[in-house]
């Protein structure tokens, strides 16, 4: 016989045997996973009654999938009539499946399917690892994990040539499992091999780069102002000193007014005094220069109010660098693109800028590996979907619990989340509707929520991190620019005071040098 349509509804004919030659056909056809079949045989007690057999699985937790017994559904007479008139193709998988076993597939993913440390259970955690107890409960079946055959790829190898496929996907479809999950995506190809069930999580592959560092706080005089402000206030402040000089000079009461203001070195020394707040040595005496001066005060209090609001707010924030943002940036830059080999396909059939992509990328061995680089080095891109996102974005976290991944917006290829399951196998149809059901109630969404709170909270802590705090609190480490600019200026000042203090002892030992010359002449 060739291979038959699982989904069919078969009746065999056979024109001599007995209970046994039905079971036996019925094991035939169950290699292909045909479950509603009935096989007509000679009835044993009467040549002229045609008996009807067929299995039902899953009867119990010695008879889950192995054909012990058949099961005689009616007999037919020969006035053309059923003894019992039943159902010839009966529902056979129910919601009972007497703890046969639920067998699944699965590696460890994030926080989809969390291993266990008890070595009992193989997996105690994760979302798809809650989905697949809850299918069991409901079917009433016993969960059970095997181990995956080693592969290349993470999700499985195929060898087209022998037709052989390894990992979760071979499991599935292979049958040595009834359900394979990890965070698989449908697509076509694995389509041609396995079915899959109802999407319950839709993701998608994303660009991560590091997030964007934070400036140091010793630029935070330039950022206060633009350049622009800064231009045009040191504008302001030599034409202001150019105006004071020709007032003291050249008003009509210039006689009077004291030298300081009569020089521009005077003037500036002046205005920066204000400026900043300082005592000036000396007030200037001409209304017009008073003015003038009451201006340039108030102008430098309104303007040196505004820096240090600023100036303060950028010790304590400074901001953040540029950071890139789109994919044609990310390819421009100088970041070494890397991904896990199994993320090469996303690439493989692209167009020019795929291209690119390959040629310039390198691979590297796993998530892990790949997000750690990108976290704390900064030197790489790596290409992550979602779920590894969610997982990994906790595990690299700065001081106040920022992720230290960001995701550039332009997504490379969406894809939703689903399980595998043999083609043909009787329980898919039971195992979609358990689905589709916790779908619709949303609980999976609350599941997710759930799962990932508690894998942060297990997260082992740093011995080295500080305790986030809700308000802030300044340190050294906030005002050491302060400090830096404080102390560079009276060391400024230190300097002025013992050089003018050394030009005027020079002058006074030569006014003396002078002074006795002119007495011994």
């Amino acid at each position: 016989m060739e291979h038959g349509n699982p989904y069919g509804v078969y009746m065999i004919i056979l024109m001599e045997g007995n209970e046994y030659s039905a079971k036996q056909a019925l094991e035939h056809l169950w290699k292909w996973k045909v479950l509603d079949a009935i096989v007509l045989v000679p009835s044993q007690n009467n040549s002229q009654h045609v008996d009807l057999y067929t299995w039902f699985p899953f009867q119990s937790e010695k008879e889950c999938t192995t054909i012990q017994r058949v099961t005689l559904v009616d007999t037919y007479l020969p006035e053309g009539r059923f003894i019992n008139n039943a159902d010839l193709y009966p529902r056979k998988i129910k919601r009972n499946l007497h703890a046969c076993p639920l067998v699944a597939s699965t590696i460890s993913w994030g926080y989809m399917v969390t291993p266990s440390n008890d070595s009992k259970f193989a997996f105690s955690d994760g979302l798809e690892v809650i989905i697949f107890k809850t299918i069991a409960e409901t079917l009433n079946m016993t969960p059970t994990y095997i181990k995956p055959i080693p592969s290349t790829m993470v999700w499985g190898d195929y060898q087209p040539e022998t037709g052989n496929y390894t990992g979760v996907i071979g499991d599935a479809k292979f049958g040595r499992s009834n359900l394979s999950f990890c965070g698989l995506p449908k697509n076509y190809f694995f389509e041609l091999h396995v079915d899959s069930t109802h999407s319950y999580f839709e993701s998608g592959f994303y660009w991560y780069v590091r997030c964007p560092r934070p400036r140091e706080r010793w630029s935070v005089f330039i950022m206060t102002f633009s350049p622009s402000l800064w231009t045009a206030l040191i504008a302001t402040f030599i034409t202001i000193a150019v105006i004071m000089r020709w007032i003291a000079e050249y008003s009509r009461r210039s006689i009077t007014e004291v030298e300081t203001y009569k020089n521009l070195p005077g003037c500036l020394q002046v205005l920066l005094a204000a400026f900043f707040n300082v005592s000036v040595s000396i007030m200037p005496i001409t209304v017009e220069l008073r003015i003038l001066f009451s201006l340039w005060v108030w102008f430098s209090f309104s303007l040196t109010t505004v820096f240090q609001t600023f100036f303060m707010s950028y010790l304590v924030d400074p901001g953040t660098l540029k950071q890139v943002t789109t994919v044609d940036e990310l390819l421009e830059s100088s970041l070494t693109l890397t991904f896990d080999i199994g993320y090469y396909y996303l690439f493989e059939f692209g167009g020019e800028r795929e291209s690119k992509i390959i040629s310039i990328s390198k691979i590297c061995d796993g998530f892990a590996v790949c997000s750690r680089r990108t976290a704390t080095v900064g030197d790489t891109a790596t290409v992550m979907d979602i779920l590894n996102y969610d997982f990994y974005s906790h595990l690299y976290e700065e001081e106040f619990h920022d992720t230290l991944l960001c995701r550039l917006p332009e997504r490379i290829e969406p894809y939703q989340v689903a399980m595998f399951m043999q083609k043909g196998n009787p329980l898919f149809e039971s195992v979609n509707d358990i689905i589709v059901k916790l779908v619709e109630s949303g609980i999976i969404d609350w599941w997710r929520g759930n799962v990932l709170s508690r894998q942060i909270l297990a997260r082992p802590k740093n011995p080295h991190e500080e305790e986030y705090i809700p308000y802030f609190v300044l340190s050294m480490k906030h005002m050491y620019v302060a400090f830096t600019v404080l102390g560079l200026g009276y060391f400024v000042s230190f300097c002025a005071f013992i050089i003018e203090y050394l030009i005027q002892f020079m002058q006074d030992c030569s006014s003396d040098s002078q002074l006795e010359s002119y007495i011994v002449m």
